[in-house]
């Protein structure tokens, strides 16, 4: 439970942020629709942050804790796997929603999805938490099937339209940077902030 609330915390607190930040991004004139559906999208880039432990200004601690050999530990600890599949079909559905031009395909698709789950992976490198071969497999597929869910869900739903961010020039890679850089170098200091008020309020209480 309260690591639960901790994980919320650190979003709430890095959201404010990332939501101005985008808001600075995209013209004044954007469409409304475009903005709320790339500040959702930033929304569950910290909440995939937040999840998978990503180190922070304030806590790195380097720890080779690696393992590459695929699937064994899948096989043995199923439930993780099925999570990390779960974690990253949000991640495939994002991707051709706001950028259809650059994502008609599904490689593409889970090529970023790699390359996102890789980087995590070595940013792992950085704290207490095992860097495993098998969160590139889980994490890649799970973008494989969002795209799926995507392109089933895209010709039911026309309340979809308008909302592709190609026109404003705010590649994904560049939202995903963003995203991160806020949560490494602002997240700590505002949930530290954000916890120290919450216990002076119970403590005045009390």
């Amino acid at each position: 439970m309260f690591s639960v609330l901790s994980m919320m915390i650190d979003c709430f607190s890095s959201l404010i942020f990332v939501g101005l930040g985008i808001l600075l991004m995209t013209r004044k004139d954007s469409n409304k629709k475009m903005k709320l559906s790339l500040i959702l999208f930033a929304t569950y880039l910290l909440a995939v942050f937040s999840v998978v432990g990503l180190p922070n200004v304030s806590y790195i601690r380097f720890d080779l804790g690696v393992n590459l050999i695929p699937l064994i530990d899948s096989i043995k600890s199923p439930i993780s796997a099925i999570l990390n599949i779960i974690l990253f079909i949000p991640f495939g559905v994002f991707l051709p929603l706001l950028w259809p031009k650059r994502y008609e395909g599904w490689r593409s698709v889970v090529k970023s999805g790699l390359l996102l789950t890789l980087g995590i992976e070595v940013a792992q490198l950085f704290t207490l938490r095992l860097t495993d071969i098998n969160d590139l497999i889980m994490n890649s597929f799970g973008a494989y099937l969002g795209f799926i869910f995507y392109q089933k869900g895209a010709k039911r739903f026309k309340g979809l339209e308008g909302v592709a961010v190609e026109d404003e020039n705010i590649p994904p890679f560049l939202t995903i940077i963003f995203v991160f850089c806020v949560m490494f170098f602002l997240g700590s200091l505002l949930s530290n902030g954000i916890w120290e008020l919450i216990l002076f309020r119970i403590i005045y209480f009390i």
